[in-house]
C-alpha cells in the first residue's frame, strides 16, 4: 500500500513541476543571465519556490525505495532538463543557474527528510529541546524581518509618471486620466521634475496617491490606471483588476526582491465613461484607499501586520482583502507549530511512558510563551497595531496542534515498516 502511495506521489510531484515551470509565459521585461543566482525582479521569491516545488519530488523518490542521494541526483537531473527545454524550446522561460541549484537544493531537502523521517518527527528529548528553541527564535526573525520589509523604500531615482493608455507587462486600460498627484505634487506623463522631493516626501512613510479619471472597461487582468518609477522600478501603482481598484507602493521587501503586498479596494469602479476621484496611500503604518463615484464613496484601511509575511513568496501578484486575515491566522500557525511540537517533546521519559511527557509543561509553555511575547512585543516596537484576535487566534491553533500531536507522531515513529 505504502509503495503504492509513494508512486501517486512521485506521479503528481512530477505532474506539479511540469505545470509550475513547462508552461509558455510572457516575456520578461529584460533577458535573465543564465548565470545568476538571485534572478529579476522577484528573485528571492523564485529562490523559495523552487526550493518548495522539489521538496515533494525528493520526499516521493524516498518513498519509493531509492537512497537520500540517487534522489538528490535524479533531482538534479530533472531540474538540468527542464532548464534546458526552457532555454531552447518554451516562449518566455529564462534558465539560469539559480532555478538548477534550487531545484536540487529542494530536492535533496525532501530526500533527507524521507530518509531520516523518524529523526525528524520523533527527536530525542535534548534535541527536541534545542530545535524547540531554535525554532522560535526563527519565528520571532520571521515576525521581526516582516516588520522591517514593511517600511517604505524608494531607491535614488528619477521618477517617472505613466498613465493610460499605456503598455509595458500591463493590461492596457481604457480609460482616460484627468489629474495625477502624489503628496500634493503633480506627476506629468514623463519626467516628475520634483523627483528628488518626491521621493523624500515618500520615504517619510506618508503616501497620498490622488487621481482623476474616467472608467475604462473592466480589464480581465491588472491594468495600471497612474504610475510612478521607472521602467524596471515601481514606486506607486493605482490600477484596476475588473471592478476592483488597486493600491500598492514600493517597499522595502522589493530590495529583497521579494513582493509587496497592495490594497484592494472590490467592485467600486463604476461602468465605462463615468467620472471617478481614488485616493490611496500609506498613513499611520496603514494602507488606505478612497473611491468617489456619481454613486458615493467607500473606504478601506488595512493595518500592516507581522503576519503578513506569507505576501511576500506569493508566486502572483496579490492585493489585500478582507478574508486575508485567515490566511495570517493560517501563517501564524505554521509558523508556531515547530517550536510547539518540539517543546511538547523536550521532556524526560516518565517509567512505564512510551512519550516523552515529563517536563512536558515547562517546555511546551516556555516555546508558547517566548512565541506570545514576540506576538506582543514585535508590533509595537515597529509602531503597527497590536495583533487582532485572530492572529492571536492562529498563534494558540498551532501551539496546540504541536502539544496533541507529539503523541501520535512518536507511536508513527515506532512503527517498523519504512515509509
Amino acid at each position: 500500500m505504502r509503495r503504492t502511495i509513494a508512486a501517486v506521489a512521485l506521479s503528481m510531484a512530477v505532474a506539479a513541476i511540469a505545470v509550475a515551470t513547462l508552461r509558455p509565459a510572457p516575456p520578461p521585461t529584460i533577458p535573465l543571465p543564465v548565470l545568476c543566482l538571485v534572478c529579476g525582479e522577484l528573485g528571492g521569491v523564485d529562490v523559495v519556490l523552487n526550493v518548495a516545488l522539489f521538496v515533494p519530488l525528493g520526499i516521493a523518490l524516498v518513498a519509493a525505495g531509492m537512497t537520500w542521494r540517487r534522489a538528490a541526483l535524479v533531482a538534479a537531473a530533472l531540474s538540468f532538463g527542464i532548464e534546458a527545454t526552457q532555454y531552447a524550446l518554451i516562449t518566455g522561460r529564462d534558465a539560469s543557474l539559480s532555478d538548477l541549484l534550487t531545484n536540487t537544493t529542494g530536492g535533496t531537502l525532501g530526500a533527507l527528510i524521507a530518509a531520516h523521517w523518524r529523526r525528524v518527527i520523533a527527536p530525542a528529548p535534548r534535541i527536541a529541546r534545542a530545535v524547540s528553541l531554535v525554532a522560535a527564535a526563527v519565528t520571532l526573525g520571521i515576525l521581526t524581518a516582516t516588520a522591517a520589509l514593511l517600511r517604505p523604500a524608494i531607491p535614488p531615482m528619477g521618477i517617472w509618471g505613466q498613465w493610460t493608455p499605456q503598455k509595458l507587462h500591463f493590461e492596457p486600460y481604457s480609460g482616460t486620466v484627468r489629474d495625477f498627484r502624489i503628496n500634493g505634487i503633480v506627476v506629468p506623463y514623463g519626467l516628475v521634475p520634483q523627483s528628488g522631493t518626491l521621493r523624500q516626501r515618500l520615504l517619510s512613510g506618508a503616501t497620498r496617491a490622488h487621481v482623476e479619471f474616467t472608467a475604462g472597461r473592466p480589464p480581465s487582468r491588472l491594468s495600471a490606471i497612474a504610475r510612478a518609477g521607472s521602467r524596471f522600478q515601481e514606486v506607486i501603482l493605482v490600477g484596476a483588476d475588473g471592478r476592483d481598484l488597486v493600491f500598492r507602493t514600493r517597499l522595502a521587501a522589493r530590495d529583497w526582491r521579494l513582493r509587496a503586498p497592495g490594497i484592494a479596494l472590490p467592485n467600486v469602479l463604476p461602468r465605462e465613461g463615468e467620472p471617478v476621484v481614488a485616493e490611496a496611500g500609506l498613513r499611520d503604518r496603514r494602507w488606505y484607499a478612497t473611491v468617489i463615484t456619481a454613486k458615493g464613496g467607500v473606504y478601506r484601511s488595512v493595518p500592516f501586520a507581522v503576519s503578513l509575511g506569507w505576501t511576500f513568496i506569493l508566486p502572483f501578484d496579490h492585493a489585500l482583502a478582507p478574508r486575508d486575515a485567515w490566511i495570517s491566522a493560517l501563517w501564524l500557525a505554521v509558523l508556531a507549530f515547530p517550536a510547539s511540537y518540539c517543546g511538547a517533546r523536550g521532556g524526560t521519559p516518565r517509567p512505564r511512558l512510551r512519550t516523552p511527557r515529563d517536563g512536558f509543561n515547562a517546555w511546551w509553555k516556555a516555546a508558547m510563551l517566548v512565541l506570545a511575547l514576540g506576538l506582543f512585543t514585535i508590533p509595537r516596537l515597529a509602531h503597527f497595531s497590536a495583533a487582532g484576535p485572530l492572529e492571536w487566534l492562529g498563534l494558540a491553533v498551532g501551539g496546540i496542534a504541536g502539544a496533541l500531536l507529539a503523541a501520535p507522531l512518536d507511536r508513527l515513529a515506532e512503527e517498523k515498516e519504512p515509509l
